[in-house]
């Protein structure tokens, strides 16, 4: 699991329930991630999805895919 700081810049609907969202950070470039229920409105993330929110984050790297879980 990696640790990085980086900045939130786009929001997209993935499901019913979940997003993509793509971070730009200073160590790693690009990240897209799909947090699971992040539309749900009792979920983990009210009002700390915005855009250009700089958020600590510790990602599972995929070694296939491009979208980190």
């Amino acid at each position: 699991m990696e640790k990085n700081t980086a900045n939130l810049i786009r929001r997209i609907p993935l499901t019913e329930r979940s997003l993509t969202i793509h971070w730009c950070s200073d160590t790693q470039g690009w990240i897209r991630h799909v947090p699971k229920g992040a539309r749900r409105p009792d979920g983990r993330f009210p009002g700390t999805l915005d855009h250009l929110v700089r958020r600590d984050l510790a990602l599972l790297q995929s070694r296939k895919r491009y979208l980190h879980f």
